[in-house]
């Protein structure tokens, strides 16, 4: 039940609420959910927090408004992957979910010797930027890219907020001679529960990938990618 005395937000303990009914199967597929004012009276919240818990069910694939009708459970789909080579941007292109990039982030900067061990990159300077992900408006992945500076020269003009791996394969014509790549769950630091509006106990997927090109010895990109484990459907292991 929803805790007026905790520091978690009301709106991601209803989200809970109802996720937990759904998993359950208190809520079943294809069945419609207590509406809107239901909710605000079942719980004792305002609007705002309702369509808020509402938006990033809908955003997690797990409910599904239909207009003039009301909101259902979602029947589940087969989970967003991410594999190598593969946009994300270009697999959601045919679904019904509106997906927006948003570049936070854009620099030329001196790599740490920390942050040399990380991205594998032998050069003292690298092409940083970072994006945040929404999905019809909901936060959902964080991105953090470090690229080799030629990258930065052949491309400093593009849109970043469009897809990276459209932009390398399709317009640069970039070969990739191989890929490495690591995939966790891990707990959420301060700073990713704020920008993904997820609690304290959530975990969340963390991927590290290495890009390799053609007559290059060291990562062209490392890419770092943060987001709910809901998203990804994948049975990992909680580190």
């Amino acid at each position: 039940m929803i805790n007026r005395n905790s520091y978690i937000p009301l709106y991601i303990q209803l989200k809970n609420e109802i996720r937990s009914k759904i998993k359950s199967n208190e809520y079943d597929v294809e069945e419609l959910i207590p509406s809107e004012k239901e909710l605000m009276e079942l719980y004792s919240v305002g609007r705002a927090t309702v369509r808020e818990a509402v938006n990033h069910l809908v955003a997690e694939g797990r409910l599904e408004k239909r207009q003039g009708i009301g909101t259902f459970v979602k029947k589940p789909k087969k989970a967003i992957g991410f594999e190598p080579l593969i946009s994300l941007t270009h697999s959601l292109k045919n679904t019904d979910v509106d997906l927006i990039n948003k570049v936070i982030y854009k620099e030329i900067i001196d790599l740490s010797k920390e942050e040399q061990k990380l991205t594998k990159m032998k050069t003292e300077k690298s092409f940083r930027f970072k994006r945040i992900r929404t999905i019809n408006q909901i936060p959902i992945i964080l991105e953090d890219f470090y690229f080799d500076l030629e990258f930065y020269r052949k491309a400093k003009d593009a849109d970043l907020e469009e897809s990276i791996g459209a932009l390398l394969i399709e317009k640069m014509d970039i070969e990739i001679s191989k890929i490495e790549q690591e995939v966790i769950t891990k707990t959420a630091t301060e700073e990713e529960q704020k920008a993904l509006g997820i609690d304290s106990d959530e975990s969340v997927l963390y991927m590290k990938r290495w890009t390799y090109i053609k007559n290059i010895d060291q990562p062209y990109q490392y890419y770092e990618l943060v987001a709910p484990v809901t998203l990804s459907g994948y049975p990992f292991k909680h580190f």
